[in-house]
């Protein structure tokens, strides 16, 4: 049996040396990636899936260095210079140039490196590059490599991301090999279908689960109890170095204050966030990796695979997102560890229903199931892929699209049509060529036409000591006035000044002794709750077991949540109603978010404008249910409870769903037909349709 050693002669023992032996994941991926087959692998964090690849693949890069190059795509920034930081050395020691390309800037600007590690936006930008070492780069690219490939599946930069892979691979003079990886994959029939995989793809799936150890804290008394949690997480359980999850930067900077000042990790306590300058984020994360004893709290920025060395416990301040996030959540702590410790903490008002959604994901990560995704239409995707190409070419035809994007022809020629009569394209002197129109030169002069990611607006550079140190949107910046006393970063800072200027918008600001004067109101898209999430929590309100890791005052969370559960009815079409202490009447569907936003709104069409002013209708609405002032009669509701019906609901109140969610900027330019198809794949579920047709069917 050849050894590894043997396999890889150049490149074995700059990647391995620093292991004591290698993982099954790298022994199990060396020859398939040296015979080139397409490969999707899973393996847990810390099983070295980087390496187990990469290794194999410059070994490749080795053997005909002249003729081929490497594009590993990361999904952030942040971890695209964390791993440029790691590749580079390695690089190094082998006589080659690994580089990196992201919006925070690039390096190796001639291009001439045997790698490139790069957001899809960067891609974007580079397949259009004109520079004839960009062009030569491309056109040897013989293995990509996506990392973290969940973050892509199902949304609109997965969609790009596809189609720049299908641009690539037109493009290179040799047969594409593509290598997917993450520690987090639902259906690696997903994966092949997105990046048209060669069949079968070599799946390696060993994501081995860890033993997870949850704790369920309930904090009723923030500013006093959580630096006696952090202490006793220190002396009791022996974290000396804990990575602390939110999910609003307000609440990093809330939680940084607290633990900053008090208990044994006072001085010790980091915070890490997208709107802080890459500088300040590098110099966070290098901290925390070379601290023995430290706290750093963060959003979903260091959810991903970024370096910041092993941590001893992982805190969840309120509940994820998504099961998805829960899993990477709590896999970045314990790396070398058998059991992931993970502390789960619900406060505020509505602690007891952050309870059961934290119980909820909890056992679905213990069942292996994450959130069902259905088929997206990425109608606005096409939309930006067609100006990207316009941008690389100069000029385009109807024919050299249809070439391109041969699986959407007919909705192409409406699109294109479109864009030809809004300006976006123009037809020049010769028969079937176009150019850009005004609306292109306007968008490409903003560098905006390679994202698709929702508009930011303008944003704001904040200057403290002549450094940046934060990056902030107008709409934040909008609720400054000089003077204001704020929390940032960590810092207290007084506003001194807000420039516009025609190359930059600066906020200037200096250190400040003095309190607070003014929270900010961070705006974010939100997160719907799925219907697997819901169904989930009423399981575990309904059913008499003892969830893991409660402690009293989660018990008596939990006892409380269910107590108003046992007083409901139960209706014939399964609806659980009871009244609350305030006189609402509540109504308990667990159909997830989507469904109950779709029911409050028919409420609010049918009765709001048969009631005065007197007697005005109150709805509102979370994941398992909604409330309102009023009893309902299902029966006498128009509910959509087809998939036809539906589309026709969500098609004649299109304006309310454009408002529910932050899309992407390119799907208001679309003709109004894809406006609706795009909204309404994102909204469609026939599982929720069939709870739909039993509350049209059956009576209350």
């Amino acid at each position: 049996m050849t050894s590894p050693l043997e396999l890889l002669p150049n490149t074995y023992r700059a990647f391995f040396s620093a292991f004591p032996s290698l993982t099954i994941a790298q022994k199990q991926l060396i020859r398939p990636v040296l015979n080139g087959e397409d490969i999707i692998l899973q393996a847990t964090t810390g099983a070295g899936k980087t390496e187990a690849v990469l290794a194999p693949a410059t070994e490749k890069l080795m053997m005909d260095r002249d003729h081929f190059t490497i594009i590993y795509i990361v999904p952030t920034r942040a971890l695209a210079l964390d791993m440029n930081r790691r590749v580079k050395l390695i690089y190094k020691t082998l006589g080659l140039k690994s580089g990196i390309r992201t919006g925070d800037g690039k390096e190796l600007r001639d291009a001439t490196a045997n790698l490139l590690i790069m957001t899809p936006e960067s891609l974007d930008v580079l397949l259009g590059s004109q520079n004839q070492n960009n062009k030569y780069f491309l056109k040897h690219v013989r293995i990509i490599i996506i990392d973290e490939v969940h973050v892509f599946i199902h949304n609109d930069r997965g969609r790009q991301l596809s189609y720049l892979h299908r641009r690539l691979t037109m493009q290179s003079i040799g047969s594409l090999q593509t290598i997917a990886l993450s520690a987090t994959i639902d259906n690696s029939e997903d994966i092949m279908k997105l990046f048209n995989l060669k069949k079968p793809p070599f799946y390696y799936n060993k994501s081995v689960v860890k033993a997870m150890q949850p704790c369920w804290v309930h904090i009723q008394d923030e500013e006093n109890e959580m630096p006696l949690l952090f202490d006793d997480l220190y002396h009791r359980w022996g974290c000396k170095k804990l990575l602390v999850f939110t999910n609003s930067r307000n609440k990093c900077e809330r939680l940084f204050d607290i633990l900053n000042q008090n208990g044994v990790f006072s001085k010790k306590v980091s915070i890490h966030y997208s709107n802080l300058s890459t500088q300040e984020r590098k110099l966070v994360e290098k901290s925390f990796r070379d601290q023995k004893m430290g706290v750093c709290i963060a959003t979903s920025t260091l959810e991903l695979g970024i370096d910041i060395g092993d941590v001893d416990g992982v805190v969840l301040m309120g509940p994820p997102p998504s099961t998805m996030a829960f899993l990477q959540r709590i896999g970045r702590g314990n790396r070398r560890r058998q059991q992931n410790n993970f502390w789960g903490i619900c406060y505020g008002q509505d602690a007891g229903l952050q309870l059961v959604r934290f119980l909820a994901f909890f056992e679905l990560a213990k069942e292996h199931k994450v959130e069902k995704c259905f088929c997206l239409e990425n109608y606005s995707v096409l939309f930006q892929q067609i100006l990207s190409c316009l941008y690389a070419k100069k000029v385009l035809s109807k024919d050299s699209l249809k070439l391109l994007f041969k699986d959407k022809a007919e909705d192409l020629s409406s699109i294109f049509d479109h864009m030809l009569a809004n300006n976006w394209l123009k037809l020049t002197k010769h028969s079937g060529i176009y150019d850009g129109g005004w609306r292109y030169f306007s968008s490409l002069k903003r560098r905006r036409i390679w994202s698709n990611f929702p508009p930011n607006y303008d944003e704001y550079e904040v200057i403290l000591d002549h450094e940046k140190i934060a990056i902030l949107p107008l709409s934040i910046v909008k609720q400054f006035d000089v003077g204001d006393i704020i929390k940032l970063t960590g810092k207290t800072l007084k506003i001194l000044k807000i420039n516009e200027k025609k190359t930059a918008f600066e906020v200037l600001v200096e250190n400040s002794k003095q309190a607070a004067s003014k929270e900010l109101v961070w705006i974010g898209s939100g997160y719907p709750i799925s219907f697997e999430v819901a169904q989930k929590m009423s399981i575990i309100l309904q059913d008499n077991f003892t969830p893991q890791g409660l402690l009293s005052r989660t018990s008596r969370l939990l006892k409380n949540e269910r107590q108003k559960i046992a007083g409901s009815v139960e209706q014939a079409n399964g609806i659980l109603i009871h009244q609350l202490e305030n006189g609402m009447y509540r109504y308990e569907t667990f159909l997830g978010s989507i469904a109950n936003y779709t029911l409050c709104h028919i409420i609010r069409s049918q009765f709001a404008s048969k009631l005065d002013n007197l007697n005005k209708l109150f709805v509102n609405f979370d994941e398992i249910g909604f409330e309102c002032n009023k009893m309902i009669s299902f029966k006498s509701l128009k509910i959509p409870y087809t998939a036809q019906l539906f589309l026709e609901w969500i098609s004649f109140h299109l304006y309310l769903f454009k408002d529910a969610r932050s899309w992407n900027a390119w799907m208001h330019q679309l003709p109004e037909k894809y406006q609706q198809k795009e909204i309404i794949s994102h909204f469609y579920d026939p599982r929720i349709l069939e709870y739909f047709y039993r509350y049209h069917s059956e009576p209350i």
